[in-house]
């Protein structure tokens, strides 16, 4: 019969618990942070991810966890974008400048779901977004 004593048993559980710790990801530093570019920010992997939507286009903007772009040369991308009772647009997206883009017809009144499917150094990076009617509001001033 195998006996494990307490001791261990105390060790194991503790060592588990604080490795559940170090590898927890939170998306609440990214509350306090104003998006550079006016869209919305969430975190995937090792990034940043902005989503800005203009009338006519998509918008991605990638920087690392210290909001430093990153060289985006290579990385490429789709944008799911769905709005309620109509067709959903899969828009490629190719690197322009600083961010990746792509061509889609945004209502500004109406409310849409964003998929973000990012290939960065060939690790595959999907964002989900809730793009609000007529767009995110700004924060008050002092948050």
């Amino acid at each position: 019969m195998f006996r494990i004593s307490f001791r261990a048993l105390l060790s194991f559980a503790l060592a588990m618990a604080l490795s559940g710790l170090a590898w927890a990801h939170t998306e609440l530093p990214l509350a306090k942070l104003t998006p550079p570019h006016g869209g919305l920010l969430a975190a995937s992997g090792a990034y940043h991810v902005e989503l800005v939507l203009k009338p006519d286009r998509v918008q991605v903007f990638v920087t690392d966890h210290l909001d430093k772009p990153i060289n985006i040369q290579g990385v490429t991308g789709t944008a799911n974008l769905r709005v309620k009772g109509k067709k959903a647009q899969r828009v490629p997206l190719r690197v322009v400048d600083d961010r990746l883009e792509g061509p889609a017809v945004i209502p500004a009144d109406a409310p849409v779901t964003v998929m973000i499917r990012l290939n960065i150094g060939g690790a595959e990076q999907m964002v989900p977004y809730a793009w609000p009617a007529g767009g995110p509001r700004p924060k008050p001033a002092g948050r």
